[in-house]
C-alpha cells in the first residue's frame, strides 16, 4: 500500500516498462505505467513561423494507431486545434487560412501530442497514452503597412444608397 518512486538507469526514449508488484503474502500484480511519449520534432521550441500555417511533426512510436493533437493560443484567448490523426501519420498541417483551424497573427501557441495503440476518437478512451511535453511557436506579427483599398475606386457611387460616394 502506498506510492513509491523508482529511478531507472539505461532506459531510453520509446522504451516500454512493465513492473511487477509483490505484496507481503507473495501476491503479484503486473502493470505498465504508461506508453512512451510522442517526441515533438517540429517546429522547434519557440520558433517564429514565416507565415500563418504550420506543419506540426512528431516521432511515430511503434504500435501507435491514433494520435491526438492539441494546439492552443497563449492564455487560450483565440481559436485552437483539438483533433485526432491516424496513427500512420507523423504530422498535421495547419493551413493558413483554413476553414477548420486558424492561427492568428502575433500570437504564441502551445502544442502537444499523445497516442493510442487503438483507433479512437474521444478523450475518454483509456488507451490514450500520456501527453508529450508541451512546445510553443509564434506566428508573425500582422503587416505594418496600412491596408490599401483595391476596389472600387475612390469617388465610385455605391448602388442602392441614394448617391453615396466612396472617399
Amino acid at each position: 500500500e502506498g506510492r513509491y518512486a523508482v529511478a531507472l538507469k539505461g532506459v531510453q526514449y520509446g522504451d516500454l516498462l512493465t513492473a511487477t508488484a509483490t505484496d507481503g503474502d507473495g501476491n503479484t500484480s503486473e502493470f505498465a505505467p504508461g506508453m512512451p511519449l510522442s517526441l515533438l520534432v517540429a517546429p522547434a521550441q519557440g520558433a517564429l513561423l514565416s507565415g500563418y500555417g504550420v506543419d506540426l511533426r512528431w516521432e511515430r512510436p511503434t504500435g501507435a494507431a491514433t494520435f491526438q493533437v492539441q494546439v492552443a493560443p497563449a492564455l487560450n484567448d483565440g481559436p485552437g486545434v483539438d483533433t485526432t490523426v491516424d496513427g500512420t501519420q507523423d504530422h498535421l498541417a495547419v493551413a493558413a487560412p483554413s476553414v477548420a483551424y486558424v492561427l492568428l497573427p502575433g500570437m504564441t501557441y502551445t502544442w502537444r501530442v499523445r497516442w493510442s495503440p487503438r483507433p479512437v476518437s474521444g478523450d475518454g478512451d483509456a488507451s490514450w497514452g500520456a501527453w508529450s511535453a508541451v512546445r510553443t511557436f509564434r506566428t508573425p506579427p500582422p503587416p505594418a503597412d496600412p491596408l490599401r483599398l483595391m476596389a472600387p475606386d475612390e469617388g465610385t457611387v455605391v448602388p442602392g444608397t441614394g448617391g453615396v460616394r466612396l472617399q
